[in-house]
Formats: structure tokens, sequence, C-alpha cells
């Protein structure tokens, strides 16, 4: 046990989320499974940016929506700064789609905000140890998709890039192309063209079909 303590005493993780909720619990869950670690906390991606230039960070478990952070650029931004750091999204999203084009921009892995507390403590000593981590349905569903690319809908999502997913994400909470642009930094021409490819990749026709695509995801 003084061993696995001494281990633990070397470790630094940062808890970004702008949720104060969040952070107390994530915290408090932390300090029970990894006693003596080091526990950081930012609640905005500058406060990341600072504490990563100063700080030797093992682990960040990074929210997909931290202010300040765009989910396509912010993992590289990190890496830049700190090359080795594990970084671990904790997200309320569904894993099935964000899962995998986050771990492909270079994530370590993703843990759903909603899955048992216990993944949380899997995903973080998975990512620790040098290893990616993915869930047991995120498995299967990839498993699937490699066995089967046509048995899934599924299969489509994973193959839209992250800020094809962010703009699908906009569109079904019925954001025009005007006004993505405007949150996302694009013209509305760029938003138009994103908006084609993904219903060409998803083989839908509107928005209407591409919430519905959605919903059946989330049954």
């Amino acid at each position: 046990m003084m061993d696995q303590k001494r281990t633990f005493d070397a470790i630094c993780m940062l808890i970004a989320d702008d949720h104060d909720i969040v952070r107390f619990g994530t915290k408090q869950l932390l300090s029970i499974h990894f006693p003596g670690a080091r526990m950081l906390e930012a609640s905005h991606f500058d406060q990341v940016l600072t504490i990563v230039s100063k700080e030797v960070v093992n682990l960040i478990i990074l929210d997909i929506n931290i202010p300040g952070g765009d989910r396509l650029t912010m993992i590289e931004t990190i890496r830049i700064k700190r090359p080795e750091v594990r970084i671990l999204m904790f997200s309320s999203y569904n894993e099935q789609v964000y899962a995998l084009p986050y771990l492909r921009a270079g994530a370590d892995g993703y843990v759903s905000k909603t899955a048992p507390h216990k993944s949380l403590i899997e995903g973080i000593q998975t990512v620790l140890s040098g290893k990616k981590y993915l869930s047991a349905e995120v498995r299967q569903a990839t498993m699937d998709y490699v066995l089967d690319p046509d048995k899934s809908q599924r299969k489509q999502l994973q193959d839209l890039s992250p800020r094809e997913l962010d703009i699908s994400q906009l569109l079904v909470k019925g954001l025009n192309a005007r006004e993505i642009g405007n949150q996302l930094a694009l013209s509305a021409s760029a938003v138009a063209m994103y908006k084609l490819k993904i219903f060409q990749k998803l083989g839908v026709t509107n928005v209407l079909e591409l919430k519905e695509y959605m919903r059946f995801l989330q049954d």
C-alpha cells in the first residue's frame, strides 16, 4: 500500500471543467482512489494553458465544452506546451458519436459523465499506464464496425470529422448557417459546405432527418 501511495504522490492531475460541482465531485472521487495525488482545477481553457506551462501535469481530465477552448484544436494546443501529458475527455455528449473522433484528434481516452464512477477511475488508470481508453460499449461498436461496416448507422458518424460533429450538433439545436458560422468562426458558405458533406456521409437530406438520425442513436 505504501508503494502505491508513493506512486500517487508523484502524479499531478488537472480537472478542467467550467462547472464547480463537477470539479468538486471529481476531485472528491479521485482523492479516494488516488490518495496523495496532486489535484489542480481549471474552469477556462486559458487557465489550462497557464497551468500546463508552469506545472508538470501528468493527466488532464478535459471537458469538451470548457469555455475558451475550440474542441477541434485544444488537444493539439495543449500538446504543444506539454507533449507528454495524458488527456482524458470527460463529457456528457454521446460517447458512441464523439469518442473515436476525439481519440483521432489526439486524446488518450473518453469517459461519459453519465457512466458509472468506476469508468472514470478505469479510464484514468488506463491512460496513465500509456494505453488508450474507450468504454466496453464503444469498443464493441468499433468491433462491429470493423467486422461489418454496413451493419450500424453509427459507423457513418465515426466517419465524421470533429468539425462536422460540432456542426451536426448545432444544426440539431436549430441554429442556421450564419449563427453556426458566428459561433465557430466560419463563413456561412463554409458551414453550408460542411452541412452538405454531413448530409452525404449520413445519408440524410434535411435537418429534420438529421434530428431523427441523432435521436435514433440516443435510444
